[in-house]
């Protein structure tokens, strides 16, 4: 059964919603409390593995560990906290869980603290790193996303996204980062991190901004790609928190736009808004949203000033709707000042391939000596929504894409890509391409790029020398 895992910072509480049925979240168990026994004083963000909840409490400078075994009856397990030497974890932000290791970001301690959880019931401190400004810049250490042997950090008072190598989980080292207020990097005050590949995707608050990091090199870091604004039309005034898939960034944004904005980052140096959902209050419930977890076709929001968890169906990205939410502040639901939310991937099922969608190449057009518009038609999608391209070459090997172009294409939708720098008087093959999960391919069809040595009936080497000048 899927549950939602929400801490609510003015009830100190872990509450556990049953969205089995997204439209109709249902409360089944809660744990509050400050300080002894339950230390979830300031319960800021939370992160399950197995049959633990793993909370950070912010103002009991805790990371405190539940027991959820029971999602009726969530019981205290144990903790480890403690402002400076030897934990540091004052004002602890945010929780990564990966492996038997919790990677605990405390913002008042200019910290990330690894803690050894191989047993939930006595975690032990591995090792820190700390420092504001040089040579560590952690100053104001909000959120963590760990990848391989790299933690990838936020900083609000540095404006940095900092790289931490932690393959000596004993002793993590500094390196490397990359600031910037504004242009060119549009780092200030950066919330929400996501590393994917070779890429961090960052809510930026005080740029209003979605900012792509190149992270390929975590010695140095690059800016890679940004949207920013607030209002109409990318929606991203203090932008905070994101999650993201294999082509989309989800990002939360308040201060005045309230909702959740989703973006196609296909192509990474150049991220395109496709949709917003926002609303303080009825019907959906997005006033102030800190808290944001992705769990197949739905966005899961822990709004703080509406004190709910609103779910969201994203399964067309460019039309995002309500499913339902549940709200309430102390009893029966303790969502007061919902601040994080921990969904669960849903299984893998294993499903057979998709045999009967399908994407039709069309003849290509407007051909000249070195250009052409290669043609296509999504004939069916079996409802569903995705990415477009084309491959081509001068064999049905290909060898060559267009980029993706960004999602919304459905049933009866025409697309097509402009080819340039092509080589003269040569025949090519192409055919179009949908990425649904699967990608569908399209039958092969071919062109021919213009001469200007007029019909070609004979080649020979004088010919050939003729066409590399």
């Amino acid at each position: 059964m899927p549950y939602a895992y929400v801490v609510s910072d003015t009830d100190d509480s872990l509450t556990i919603v049953d969205v089995t049925d997204p439209t109709t979240p249902l409360f089944v168990g809660s744990i509050q409390g400050a300080g002894a026994p339950n230390y979830l004083n300031g319960a800021n963000y939370v992160f399950v593995k197995d049959d633990y909840a793993y909370v950070a409490a912010f103002t009991d400078n805790s990371l405190t560990i539940i027991d959820v075994s029971d999602p009726t009856n969530p019981t205290f397990a144990s903790r480890i906290g403690g402002a400076g030497a030897p934990n540091f974890l004052n004002r602890p932000y945010s929780v990564y869980v990966e492996g038997d290791y919790a990677y605990v970001v405390a913002s008042n301690d200019d910290s990330l603290v690894i803690v050894n959880v191989s047993d939930p019931l006595n975690p032990t401190l591995e090792g820190y790193i700390a420092g504001a400004g040089a040579p560590n810049f952690l100053n104001g250490a909000r959120f963590a996303s760990i990848q391989g042997d790299y933690a990838y950090v936020t900083t609000q008072n540095d404006d940095s996204l900092t790289i931490i190598n932690i393959s000596n989980r004993a002793n993590p080292t500094f390196s490397g980062y990359i600031t910037g207020l504004g242009a060119p990097n549009y780092l200030n005050n950066p919330n929400g991190v996501v590393v994917s590949g070779n890429n961090a995707y960052i809510a930026v608050a005080t740029d209003n901004s979605l900012t792509i990091i190149n992270v390929s090199n975590p010695a140095g870091p690059g800016f890679r790609g940004n949207i920013a604004g607030a209002g109409a039309p990318n929606f991203l005034q203090t932008a905070y928190g994101i999650v993201f898939d294999d082509i989309y960034a989800y990002v939360i944004s308040w201060g005045g736009n309230d909702g959740l904005s989703i973006f196609d980052v296909s192509n990474p140096a150049a991220p395109v808004f496709l949709s917003n959902i926002q609303g303080a209050g009825a019907p959906n419930y997005l006033s102030a949203p800190y808290g944001i977890a992705l769990s197949g076709s739905y966005v899961y929001i822990a709004s703080f000033t509406d004190n709910a968890l609103t779910i969201i169906n994203v399964s067309d990205p460019t039309n995002p709707t309500l499913a339902g939410s549940i709200q309430g502040a102390g009893a029966p639901n303790f969502l007061g000042g919902a601040i994080g939310v921990y969904v669960p991937p849903p299984l893998v099922v294993p499903t057979p391939p998709i045999t009967n969608a399908s994407v039709a190449t069309l003849a290509a057009s407007n051909i000249t000596e070195t250009s052409a518009r290669l043609n296509g038609h999504v004939d069916n999608s079996l409802s569903r929504y995705g990415e477009v391209r084309f491959e081509y070459g001068l064999t049905t090997n290909y060898g060559q894409q267009t980029a993706w172009q960004q999602g919304g294409y459905t049933t009866g939708d025409s697309f097509y890509a402009d080819l340039v720098n092509l080589r003269e008087g040569m025949a090519y093959h192409f055919r179009a391409q949908m990425r649904i999960n699967p990608i569908i391919s399209g039958a092969d069809a071919g062109f021919s790029t213009l001469s200007s040595l007029g019909p070609i009936t004979w080649v020979t080497p004088d010919l050939v020398q003729r066409m590399a000048e």
